[in-house]
């Protein structure tokens, strides 16, 4: 119950002055995953309204778990509203877990709108079967939403042939299975 109010007065009070919500998140939320939870719950208020100012300050977190979390927040909140921005951002991300995980973030967001963007976001996910389940992800949209250039562009990716085939399948027979969960620990929001 303390955790829900404190992610709920976090999101109201996220327009506000940043130096003034930190403040009040070191000031009166106790170090440790309540803390970070609250960092992460804000940097994903803020994203809605700044995401390039949201994406700077969540580079700088220290704790590195708050940060690839926060970064898949702001990265998801960003790539809905401006996807060429925050596929620039991913760019410019370090390479590693933080931009892997980004990566995922911006593909599966992006994907349903911009499917184009999402796939070109692919190179940056690492881990082959991550990689896979946004491939599928991103051929489900991109198949819904323009058949004739989802077949094509599915043609042209590395995913098994067989899994390519259970995308291929009429309505009503995709039986693909859901993307796997993501391998970080999420702090609880």
């Amino acid at each position: 119950m303390r955790d829900s109010f404190l992610g709920n007065f976090i999101s109201s009070i996220a327009q506000d002055s940043p130096d003034d919500v930190m403040k009040f998140i070191y000031d009166k939320i106790p170090a440790g995953s309540a803390q970070n939870a609250a960092m992460v719950r804000y940097a994903t208020s803020w994203a809605q309204s700044d995401p390039q100012a949201a994406a700077s300050w969540v580079n700088g977190l220290a704790d590195p778990a708050t940060r690839v979390n926060a970064i898949q927040d702001v990265m998801s909140q960003w790539a809905g509203s401006d996807p060429a921005s925050a596929a620039q951002w991913l760019a410019m991300l370090p390479t590693g877990d933080i931009q892997n995980k980004a990566a995922q973030s911006f593909a599966n967001q992006a994907a349903s709108q911009y499917p184009e963007l999402a796939a070109a976001a692919l190179d940056k996910i690492t881990e082959p079967e991550q990689r896979n389940a946004a491939i599928e992800n991103i051929a489900r949209q991109w198949l819904q939403s323009d058949p004739t250039s989802g077949k094509a562009w599915l043609a042209t990716v590395s995913l098994p042939e067989d899994r390519k085939q259970v995308l291929l399948k009429p309505d009503g027979q995709n039986t693909a299975p859901a993307p796997p969960a993501e391998n970080v620990e999420t702090i609880s929001r």
